[in-house]
């Protein structure tokens, strides 16, 4: 018989600024550990959550903003090919997209000292940007938990009906 590491921990649906996320209780918020790893501020003024997996060696960002106009599959994939060109990290490689039920483009990339596997998720109305990054070769199970979390993204508001606040996190 197999059997999922997953599917041995706890899983956490978390919601960040309009966003539904499930967590297992393996990855944990190191944004206030990361002194000089601002990310770019978000409307609301909040940069990304970052996310670190125990034992891990990369590190997951998260943010989510609300767009300025609707957005399709088309803005994904051009958001995803302008930032490996603003980047500058060559050819991306392992492209993932679906348009159901949230839509997704994902692709990876890599320079001599980095890996990047970058996930754009979106409802129409909100996009959220997860980025991975490791040092050297990434780790597998890593990269799977990532793609995981990102393909299981939704947009809706939390229990209180506030979409643009974070941080509500409950047990699954």
């Amino acid at each position: 018989p197999s059997f999922s590491p997953r599917a041995m921990s706890e899983i956490f649906e978390f919601h960040l600024n309009g966003a539904w996320l499930l967590l297992s209780d393996e990855w944990f918020d190191i944004s206030d550990e990361l002194e000089g790893q601002e990310g770019e501020e978000g409307e609301e003024g909040e940069g990304p959550m970052l996310l670190q997996k125990e034992g891990g060696t990369g590190v997951l960002s998260v943010a989510v903003v609300p767009w300025r106009e609707p957005i399709g599959m088309e803005e994904l994939r051009r958001l995803l090919r302008e930032m490996c060109r603003k980047a500058g990290k060559g050819m991306a490689f392992d492209q993932f997209e679906r348009e159901e039920p949230t839509m997704l483009a994902a692709a990876s990339f890599e320079d001599e000292e980095m890996f990047y596997r970058v996930w754009y998720c979106s409802d129409g109305e909100t996009v959220a940007l997860l980025i991975y990054t490791s040092e050297g070769e990434p780790d597998r199970d890593e990269v799977a938990d990532c793609q995981q979390i990102a393909t299981d993204l939704w947009f809706g508001e939390d229990e209180d009906g506030a979409e643009g606040e974070g941080g509500a996190a409950e047990e699954k």
